[in-house]
């Protein structure tokens, strides 16, 4: 933050193009510039989007509700529901018990995310799901740490001389971007249309067991809005490392060619 607001105090970027001419005297033309906004600034705000989406990325990716079924016990006109949710790696483990006295039918309990057991076939849609998630998280992790540690690098002396923006930075986080997106293939899985956990459920072989009616399709949970979110915000991330990066490699030829206009030998 220091470096921005001492770039924006000192209208770096927008005084040094504003001051690079000369008249026939030799004197600084005073040419009206537009003030810009200095590169600090757009690194910061890159790095800011890019923390963002990993905050969002990792609560997402760890939660057990990316798709939801939400069904209603057959014969029930009190307009309750059940969801019966699942994420990429988790779902929201439940269990059939009988209320407390040993009177009544039994009823659904569902407690915290569990993994998915053995005995869950996945096929290709969701395999590739999980191999996006990995890569997201991978490409992310190394991302924003290398970002980080190259941000606090100086490479010289001078106290603004940090390594704020990297080529590399835009393509990762794109690639980011992309890897997240392909995880939402998890929709096209066994997941989400033709889910055996689910069908558990529904075609219960348990005649006092509560009968409920879901759809044939999911539709999407809170931890797949969580993760809608962070594709976006990677995005974005990427657009702002990449203009954050022009901006100071045009400030950096501004100042390499400032000194050329200075006259070699003096009156």
């Amino acid at each position: 933050w220091g470096v921005c607001v001492f770039g924006m105090l000192t209208g770096d970027v927008g005084e040094r193009r504003a001051l690079g001419q000369r008249d026939s005297t030799g004197e600084d033309k005073q040419t009206p510039g537009r003030m810009a906004v200095p590169f600090q600034c757009q690194a910061l705000v890159a790095q800011i989007f890019s923390f963002t989406a990993f905050i969002l990325m990792w609560v997402g990716m760890v939660r057990c509700n990316m798709i939801e079924f939400a069904g209603a016990e057959i014969g029930d006109t009190s307009g309750s529901q059940i969801k019966m949710q699942f994420g990429v790696w988790y779902y929201l483990g439940y269990f059939l018990t009988t209320p407390v006295g040993g009177t009544g039918n039994p009823v659904y309990v569902f407690e915290a995310c569990r993994g998915y057991s053995d005995a869950i076939e996945l096929d290709d849609y969701w395999k590739s799901a999980r191999a996006f998630s990995a890569l997201t998280f991978i490409f992310a992790f190394v991302v924003v740490i290398s970002n980080t540690v190259t941000a606090c690098t100086n490479r010289s002396n001078s106290p603004m001389d940090y390594n704020l923006t990297n080529r590399w930075e835009p393509p990762a986080y794109l690639l980011t971007c992309l890897f997240s997106g392909l995880t939402f293939l998890f929709f096209k899985s066994d997941a989400c249309v033709n889910n055996p956990l689910v069908a558990a459920i529904r075609d219960s072989a348990i005649s006092s067991a509560p009968v409920f009616d879901f759809p044939d399709t999911c539709s999407l949970g809170q931890g797949g809005k969580i993760m809608i979110s962070s594709t976006v915000f990677w995005f974005v991330s990427a657009l702002a490392s990449a203009k954050a990066y022009k901006a100071e490699q045009a400030e950096k030829a501004n100042v390499d060619t400032a000194g050329l206009d200075e006259p070699l030998v003096g009156p």
